[in-house]
């Protein structure tokens, strides 16, 4: 059982007469980024489904642990409860340990060293309340240890805990009588698949073709040319389409008229060729024509695709204001065999055209994959059936709004007060709640995935656990985000395997390709 089901009860009971350094919780890794698979806790959980799948009957007593004795309570949906009693004998053994210790550690004024009596020993550290709060903390540990051992691979991870509070505790605690507690968890709901996965079937829409490419190559041509060029102040007219501009932004929601956390931009240099892409669709509309110096406000929905971030600001309804403080236009280099070889040396136009269809091509491709990844993620989710609990419900949307963080802060869609800001437990449960069904279905996702690498043998090497490790750790590095080794570790080894499933899926399952939409 993790040492966080304790510290409640433990912190709040006194402090221990035999003080020990107390163990520091482990600082928890962010999920290391993948499009379609949930990130869960650093623990293997294809352990707990294959012992979720073996035990699958409910026993009324379990064995005793040792002199503990462990009754189980199956409660409704995946709940369980164990209902623990421990006989006076081990309280006795417990305190006459502490007592031991105490003995041969602790000077009593007026008595040799180990030489007290038990009464004067008892007040000098404070009385026999903190005495057997103290020999109660001590045992719990293992106790705990005890009663749910047969359960490991069962509980659902970190969904355990004890249900009494440090005064019931305490009131339940005698040397004679012991004491009787009981912990709560959920187990690991066992699943069925309503479709084989080996007969799932998706289709998705292309990402585009070498025709395609060729018009995103002459877009991204333009923004070079841009790079090099020369602005000039525009004074004599208002905001035409290929300007520059330098805006102040800033939104509010239309009904409550509450400031949207990290909205506000203050000179932000905006292209009116790709800001409806880079920053807001719809904000060059409403800024056409605009003179600096000049502000407007206008309402405006926010995109409601999966694609913008971040999630919790999707289709929401704004008040923007934004005002122009500076107005340029491009004085553009000729696109020539020159300004090629200024980019890239020896290859002119034609050979920087080349290479900029060659990495348009791998990301049009690589695109085509996250979308058919994307399928197989939704369409796992609905083929697989069971009953979630809601403590992996509430563990996924924590975790998933700690990896939507992250992921803006290392694409540079936004910067690091911005994401503090945003790193609220309101705004998170906020993020949960707007997405309930969403992370069920990925939760569901989640089981079926590792059900598939369980039973296929999906299982990563060491060489491509460490590769993606050190590029995680360079990752968290890079941005200053302290992290834990053991457990991102844990977390790599979750995302590569979870590659592996979906590359499974896409070698034997039927994949269609659709025509792309008109734009």
């Amino acid at each position: 059982m993790s040492m966080q089901a304790l510290a409640p009860q433990r912190a709040a009971l006194a402090a221990p007469v035999a003080a020990r350094p107390a163990a520091q919780p482990a600082k928890a890794a962010r999920g290391t980024a993948s499009r379609w698979a949930p990130q869960q806790q650093p623990r293997r959980r294809q352990q707990q489904l294959a012992a979720a799948a073996s035990r699958r009957a409910v026993v009324a007593v379990a064995a005793p642990a040792g002199d503990v004795s462990v009754q189980e309570e199956k409660l409704e949906g995946a709940g369980m409860r164990l209902h623990v009693s421990v006989p006076g004998e081990q309280c006795k053994k417990a305190y006459n340990k502490l007592m031991k210790e105490l003995r041969e550690n602790t000077t009593v004024q007026g008595f040799r060293k180990g030489k007290a009596p038990d009464a004067a020993l008892i007040a000098h550290v404070g009385g026999a309340q903190r005495v057997y709060n103290s020999v109660l903390s001590e045992m719990l540990e293992p106790v705990v240890a005890k009663a749910m051992a047969p359960y490991e691979g069962v509980a659902v991870i970190e969904s355990e805990h004890i249900e009494q509070n440090a005064e019931e505790l305490e009131s339940r605690f005698s040397l004679e009588g012991g004491f009787s507690f009981s912990i709560r968890f959920d187990a690991v709901p066992p699943l069925t698949w309503k479709t084989p996965y080996s007969e799932l079937q998706v289709a998705v829409e292309s990402t585009g073709d070498e025709s395609g490419d060729a018009a995103e190559v002459e877009k991204q041509l333009l923004s070079l040319r841009k790079s090099k060029a020369k602005l000039k102040v525009v004074a004599d007219r208002g905001l035409q389409q290929g300007d520059l501009a330098i805006v102040n932004f800033s939104a509010k929601r239309a009904d409550t008229g509450e400031e949207l956390p990290g909205a506000t931009r203050n000179s932000m240099r905006l292209d009116t060729d790709d800001a409806d892409r880079t920053f807001l669709p719809g904000v060059v509309a409403i800024m056409m024509g605009m003179r600096p110096g000049e502000e407007k406000v206008a309402p405006l929905r926010f995109p409601t695709d999966e694609s913008f971030q971040p999630p919790m600001l999707r289709g929401v309804e704004a008040t923007v204001t934004l005002k122009m403080t500076e107005l340029f236009d491009y004085d553009l280099p000729e696109l020539s065999d020159e300004f090629a070889n200024s980019l890239l040396p020896g290859g002119g136009l034609a050979g920087l055209r080349e290479k900029l269809l060659e990495a348009q091509k791998f990301d049009r491709e690589r695109e085509q994959r996250e979308r058919i990844a994307d399928a197989f993620t939704a369409a796992v989710g609905r083929a697989v059936e069971c009953d979630i609990p809601e403590s992996l419900v509430n563990e996924l949307g924590a975790q998933q709004y700690q990896v939507e963080l992250t992921r803006l802060l290392s694409s540079g869609r936004m910067d690091y007060n911005t994401v503090q800001q945003l790193a609220t437990p309101e705004l998170a449960a906020q993020f949960a709640q707007s997405r309930r069904e969403e992370l069920l279905e990925l939760q569901r996702t989640l089981l079926g995935m590792e059900d598939i690498a369980v039973k296929e043998g999906l299982k990563p090497s060491e060489a491509e656990i460490e590769a993606e490790f050190k590029a995680a750790a360079t990752d968290f590095s890079k941005h200053g985000q302290e992290f834990d080794a053991a457990r991102l570790r844990e977390q790599v080894m979750e995302t590569v395997q979870g590659n592996k499933v979906m590359d499974w899926l896409m070698a034997n399952c039927k994949v269609t390709i659709l025509p792309a939409r008109e734009a």
